[in-house]
Order: structure tokens, then C-alpha cells, then sequence
């Protein structure tokens, strides 16, 4: 039994770049790869960094200074 690596994010993003240009839907495989991909980034996001709450503030200041 031999095993293949999996392909990298940026061959899963040419896939997907490639699908979008010529009209098709993304395979199933390579959008799961990409949600997994992003799940982990998102993670590690906010262990490192918090919930990031940007745009209230800025709306509201918005608001206020009437721009």
C-alpha cells in the first residue's frame, strides 16, 4: 500500500484559482482541505492574538466624527 503526500495549500489554492477561471465547481477533497487549513488558522489566531473586535469601534467613531 503506498500513500501520497497530500497536496500543499498553495496546489489547493491554484486548484481553486484554476476551477473559478474556467466556470467548474472546486472538488470536494481540496475544499475540505482548504476548511481544515482554515479552521487551524483561525485557532491559532485567537489563542495568539484574542478575539480581534475592529469593527465596532471603528463604526462607531464613524458615527461620531459624521464620516
Amino acid at each position: 500500500m503506498t500513500t501520497e503526500p497530500l497536496p500543499t495549500i498553495k496546489e489547493d489554492i491554484k486548484v481553486v484559482a484554476e476551477a473559478s477561471v474556467k466556470g467548474r465547481s472546486v472538488p470536494p477533497a481540496v475544499e475540505a482541505r482548504l476548511d481544515e487549513h482554515a479552521a487551524e488558522f483561525r485557532k491559532r489566531n485567537i489563542e495568539m492574538n484574542g478575539l480581534l473586535d475592529v469593527a465596532v469601534p471603528y463604526t462607531r467613531e464613524s458615527r461620531e466624527t459624521g464620516h
